[in-house]
């Protein structure tokens, strides 16, 4: 019985808890995510890059006043270069007349910026600049205190700058990289013109160098401390709220990894079950291919990835976090409602992705849950070497590369990220598509190989719409087929015709000798006093039963060899049919003069056809009654080698082993003085073909008189004699 814990860990109750954990981490993920967009690297504010632009920004506001907006003639002191220089920047579409009232109102526009940066709107920051040629200042500090105090105080504080009539040339460490030798184009900036649209001034401290630029002194400096009420101010409490929600963002990242790994570990042992001992659950999405899946999550990533942008866009998610938000909480409760929602479908979609990849790994049926591992195993099994392999590794790596490139330039183009991506995923489903028809086109034509070897020589392979190289590959393993099959027609009409061949033969040999035979034996019956004409009955007699005997032989030997005799496979023990044969043998063998010795005989329990061993044994023994020197010794071994039971037989040949033993085996061959002996020369080819049919093995061995045969058969475990119970 479940103890209940168990049963808490498989409750429906705690995985839906698991699953609102999932969401709560996706949430905060993405949260601390946007919080790491506004939390600075920098140390200082000062050192920030927003800071120095606005500051610098307010530094070519009153650069620009003391150089050339302190006189009213800027407005309309217009030359024929500066109109010229603005129909360009505007496409030549304006006439002399609507450019230079159009450079007009934009110095208009452009002084009303610096009235209002230097004056009502400047909360926190002093200036003083001076014009060396006709010594007018323009300042926002107490003139009373004298030029020198002023200087001092600017230039002492934490944050100043000090330049000319162009460039900076001094300043904090924060400043100093806006330096001398920047590239500032203070003509057209003066116009507000880039291109065909109006500009807003962002780095205001710029322009060409002029011949009296060293003329002017621009000091400016930020008030210690800040007020309220500007950009500044904003700045620094920002900056401030940041730096110290750092650390707890921070926090928050490490927790919502933590509570994520804790979740997951705990989803991959709950999912899929109710209990430890319950099969896993399959449901409809699970039976959806991993790569369809995957294909719905990297859409569902890109239409994610869009909305937030358009959320983003609209309300401007910064401006909902708390300590750098402008909204109010009713605002920033909504718009994070709504990107809750969101990422919780999306974390929801995510999340049935993975528990399907785990329920499809718990139940072991991963293969057919990913199709990719499929295709490999079938490339495997069925197309590839390891050569191939590689071949086709770099030939696909290759085309996807050269695609993603292609992609990727068409993408650039039309600078779109969504077009390359559809590219891409269309790509990839033609190059799988095809992929998965080569290689089942592949398994067509190596199905239809097999049934073709399996004997079925009419199959023919079809293929529609495949390679040109598979289609000429099948098409060759059609004729092959066909070839096969004319060739195996010819050939069981020749060994039919052989065997008819033999069988005749041997009929119209058996019909006559049964005759000659019956005839020997009535005169034999009859009382001859001749003694010569009853030797030549005695020859008669002998050489009729050896002409029987080689018909027979003959016969048997043209049934192994064609297949015509058939195998009944049984367990018998090798050595007590051995010992049986060696039995009937005896008498024999020793009236050839020849001592028969069982070196060994070992248990061994077979399997195979006793018949046909007892006819290979016997011819192996006749083979020594007839072959081996007389007054010498046979050698009789059985033994059990594991995998086959063994039985040797070895004596001493009484002429001379001219011959190769390979030969010996051959229908009708016999050592060249052995020939008028009354051997066949088909016993040792009977019995080979006798053992090849119960799949054993016979080999022959010589080694200068010494003759040897080894037997094997398929042996049984069990060495139990079968007579014993």
């Amino acid at each position: 019985m479940d103890t209940w814990w168990k049963k808490l860990i498989y409750s429906s109750w705690l995985k839906t808890i698991a699953v609102l954990g999932f969401f709560l981490v996706g949430f905060l993920t993405l949260f601390s995510f946007f919080n790491s967009q506004v939390i600075p690297s920098q140390d200082s504010i000062y050192n920030t890059y927003y800071f120095n632009e606005a500051f610098i920004q307010k530094a070519g506001y009153v650069r620009d006043y003391i150089v050339r907006y302190r006189k009213p003639e800027i407005i309309s002191n217009i030359t024929a270069e500066d109109i010229q220089k603005y129909k360009e920047a505007h496409g030549g579409t304006l006439t002399d007349e609507e450019a230079q009232q159009k450079i007009m109102k934009d110095r208009k526009d452009y002084l009303m910026s610096i009235e209002s940066a230097t004056g009502k709107s400047n909360i926190n920051v002093d200036f003083y600049a001076k014009s060396l040629k006709d010594n007018v200042v323009i300042t926002n500090m107490d003139t009373s205190i004298g030029e020198e105090k002023i200087l001092q105080d600017l230039t002492h504080r934490e944050v100043y700058l000090v330049g000319d009539g162009h460039y900076i040339n001094n300043g904090s460490n924060a400043l100093m990289s806006y330096g001398k030798y920047g590239d500032y184009d203070y003509d057209t900036n003066i116009y507000g013109v880039y291109g065909n649209h109006s500009v807003t001034h962002y780095d205001y401290y710029r322009g060409e160098g002029f011949e009296d630029e060293g003329q002017y002194e621009v000091y400016v400096a930020l008030k210690q401390p800040l007020e309220p009420g500007d950009v500044f101010y904003t700045y620094e409490q920002n900056f401030e709220k940041a730096q110290q929600l750092k650390s707890i963002t921070y926090q928050m990242i490490a927790f919502t990894a933590l509570v994520g790994i804790i979740l997951m570990v705990y989803w991959i042992v709950a999912v899929g079950r109710s209990s430890k001992k319950e099969d896993i659950r399959m449901n409809g999405f699970d039976k959806i291919p991993f790569e369809l899946q995957l294909i719905g999550l990297g859409i569902s990533t890109l239409i994610f990835s869009i909305l937030m942008k358009d959320i983003n866009r609209s309300f401007d998610l910064l401006s909902c976090l708390p300590y750098v938000g402008t909204r109010t909480v009713p605002q920033s409760l909504i718009v994070a409602g709504l990107v809750f929602v969101l990422s919780s479908v999306y974390v929801g979609i995510g999340l049935a992705v993975v528990s399907s990849l785990i329920k499809h790994i718990k139940n072991k049926s991963i293969d057919e849950y990913i199709g990719v591992i499929r295709v490999i195993k079938l490339l495997k099994k069925y197309l590839m070497t390891k050569r191939m392999l590689m071949v086709a590794i770099f030939v696909l790596v290759g085309i996807n590369a050269g695609a993603f490139l292609l992609s990727f330039i068409v993408g650039l183009a039309l600078s779109s990220a969504v077009i390359l991506i559809i590219l891409m995923m269309a790509w990839s489903g033609v190059l799988l598509l095809g992929l998965a028809k080569v290689v089942f086109d592949y398994r067509r034509i190596l199905e239809g190989t097999k049934a073709i070897a399996d004997g079925e020589l009419d199959y023919k392979i079809q293929l529609e719409r495949s390679l040109p190289v598979l289609v000429d590959l099948a098409d060759t393993v059609n004729t092959m087929g066909t070839g096969l099959e004319k060739a195996v027609v010819q050939s069981v009409k020749s060994e039919r015709l052989k065997a008819e061949l033999i069988t005749n033969v041997s009929h119209d040999l058996k019909t006559p000798l049964t005759s000659i035979i019956s005839y020997i034996d009535l005169l034999k019956g009859e009382e001859i006093n001749n003694e010569t004409a009853k030797e030549y009955i005695s020859i008669l007699d002998e050489r009729s039963n050896r002409l029987k005997q080689l018909v027979e032989d003959l016969v048997d030997a043209s049934k192994a060899v064609t297949g015509n005799v058939e195998a009944k496979l049984e367990p018998f023990m090798l050595d007590e049919l051995i010992l049986q044969a060696l039995g009937e043998y005896t008498d024999r063998l020793e009236a050839q003069g020849l001592q028969l010795i069982t070196k060994g005989v070992q248990p061994a329990k077979v399997l195979g056809d006793s018949r046909h061993m007892w006819r290979v044994v016997e011819n192996l023994l006749s083979n020594v009654s007839k072959y081996a020197m007389p007054h010498t010794r046979a050698y009789i071994e059985v033994l059990n080698e594991g995998e086959y039971g063994t039985f040797i037989i070895k004596n001493i040949s009484k002429e001379a082993l001219n011959i190769d033993p390979q030969e010996l085996t051959e229908r009708f061959v016999r050592g060249d003085a052995s020939r008028t002996t009354e051997g066949s020369g088909l016993g040792l080819a009977i019995a080979q073909s006798l053992m090849h049919l119960q799949g054993g093995q016979m080999a022959i061995s010589i080694d200068g008189d010494l003759f040897k045969v080894e037997v094997k058969i398929p042996a049984i475990k069990d060495t139990v004699s079968l007579n014993k119970k």
